[in-house]
């Protein structure tokens, strides 16, 4: 996981078969807090959380944020993705982005114009 930068990895027996996912937090909660090893997978497992590919994203959001990812099953019933809190973070960027643009682009005009001295009726 270190290597790779991964933070989940889902446990799988096939492409429709979930049995776990192992992340930063289920290996941490497990050696660091209780202080046990993880001699097998199995030991260092959460439940999945599943989610449809048609499912709404703004539904979707809180258990996302709430577990750090989710798993998405396509239609039938393959497991197609993955939607972790900091690809959720990297979406809200991509789709705010032009309007936070915009409201700077907006607030730089407007103190052009103040700073100037026009007045309502000259603009």
């Amino acid at each position: 996981m270190l290597q790779n930068d991964f933070s989940q990895l889902p446990v799988m027996n096939g492409e429709r078969s979930v049995k776990g996912i192992v992340s930063w937090r289920s290996n941490g909660t497990r050696q660091l807090a209780l202080g046990l090893r993880c001699e097998e997978v199995r030991e260092c497992m959460e439940n999945p959380r599943v989610l449809k590919l048609d499912d709404s994203l703004l539904h979707a959001i809180d258990e996302i944020v709430r577990n750090e990812h989710v798993l998405i099953k396509d239609p039938t019933d393959r497991i197609c993705g993955i939607v972790t809190t900091s690809g959720l973070s990297m979406l809200f960027r991509s789709l705010t982005e032009p309007f936070l643009l915009l409201a700077e682009i907006e607030n730089q005009i407007r103190a052009f114009i103040s700073e100037a001295g026009f007045t309502a009726q000259e603009l």
